[in-house]
């Protein structure tokens, strides 16, 4: 259900295009220096990656461009059992998310394929 939420939200939002690939899951995120566990969607489009949630408590809208981005991989994480994003940024930063659905393999290979375009 709050998969569906976030995707109407984020439709509300003009943040989905034909040819975006959403992934919903669990991320950890910098919100006003405060490292906070958020869920939500990561959106692969045509021009970046958008980390976005809209919760009560917080809201987040974040898009990344390919072209900062160095990789991104699936990897299985054994003490949530469930799949993991792990992408990776030109500067050292990195993010994961623990993913809730089966589009992870579908999500990775968008982004990877993009960002042969790149």
């Amino acid at each position: 259900m709050l998969y569906k939420s976030m995707i109407q939200k984020a439709l509300l939002n003009n943040l989905i295009e034909p040819a975006s690939v959403p992934l919903y899951g669990s991320f950890s995120f910098q919100v006003e220096n405060e490292l906070v566990q958020l869920n939500g969607l990561w959106l692969a489009g045509t021009s970046g990656i958008t980390f976005f949630s809209d919760t009560e408590d917080y809201y987040v809208n974040k898009t990344f461009p390919y072209k900062d981005i160095r990789s991104c991989s699936k990897k299985v994480s054994l003490l949530a059992m469930s799949s993991k994003i792990e992408l990776s940024f030109l500067d050292g930063t990195s993010y994961t998310m623990l993913v809730e659905q089966e589009d992870a393999k579908r999500f990775v290979q968008a982004i990877s394929d993009r960002l042969q375009n790149v």
